[in-house]
C-alpha cells in the first residue's frame, strides 16, 4: 500500500469516517507498526482540538451600524447640495455685481425717430396688410389697386375695389 493512500485512510480513521472493514484492517496494521499508531494518535489529537474549537462560543460581533451609515450618507449628500447651491448663488452675485460695475451707469439713449411721409395722391389710401393676412381679400385689393395705379388705369369701377369673394370677381368680369 502506498504511503499517501495510507495517510488519507489514517486521517479518515481518526475522524471515524471509514467503513467497519477498513477500520479493522487499519487496527491490524497499527498493532504491528508503531509509526502508524503514532500517526493515528497525532491525527486524533488534531481532530479533538478542531472539535473543541468548533464547540467554543464565538465572540459576538456588534450589530452593523446601518442607521448611522445612512445618516452619515444623507448628511454628506446634504452638505454637497448646500455647497453647490452656495457656489451657484456666488456665481450669480459675482456676475450681477461685475456686470453692473463694468457696464457703467445706465443712461437713456436717444432712439432715432424715422418719419415716413405718406405718398401724395391716389396711392395714399392703400393699406399695407399684416403678415397674418397675407392672402386676405384686403391685401389682394390693395395689390390690385397698386397695379392699376402703376398702369395709370383710373377708369376702374367703384365695385372693383369692394371685392369680398370670388363671386364678386366673377360678377365684375375679372
Amino acid at each position: 500500500m502506498n504511503a499517501e493512500k495510507l495517510d488519507g485512510l489514517l486521517v479518515d480513521y481518526s475522524l471515524g469516517a471509514v467503513p467497519e472493514d477498513v477500520a479493522m484492517l487499519i487496527e491490524a496494521c497499527a498493532k504491528n507498526d508503531p509509526a502508524i499508531r503514532k500517526s493515528i494518535a497525532a491525527y486524533r489529537g488534531v481532530a479533538e482540538l478542531a472539535k473543541r474549537a468548533g464547540d467554543a462560543p464565538s465572540p459576538s460581533l456588534p450589530a452593523f451600524p446601518r442607521q448611522q451609515m445612512e445618516r452619515a450618507r444623507y448628511s454628506q449628500q446634504a452638505r454637497r447640495a448646500i455647497r453647490w447651491v452656495a457656489a451657484a448663488a456666488a456665481c450669480v452675485v459675482i456676475g450681477f455685481l461685475g456686470g453692473t460695475r463694468w457696464s457703467g451707469p445706465v443712461s437713456e439713449v436717444a432712439t432715432p425717430v424715422v418719419q415716413v411721409n405718406a405718398p401724395a395722391g391716389p396711392a395714399a389710401d392703400v393699406q399695407v396688410a399684416a403678415a397674418t393676412d397675407f392672402w386676405s381679400v384686403a391685401r389682394l385689393r390693395a395689390y390690385a389697386k397698386r397695379q392699376a395705379l402703376a398702369a395709370n388705369v383710373h377708369s376702374v369701377s367703384a365695385d372693383a375695389w369692394n371685392v369680398k369673394s370670388w363671386a364678386d370677381i366673377q360678377r365684375i368680369g375679372g
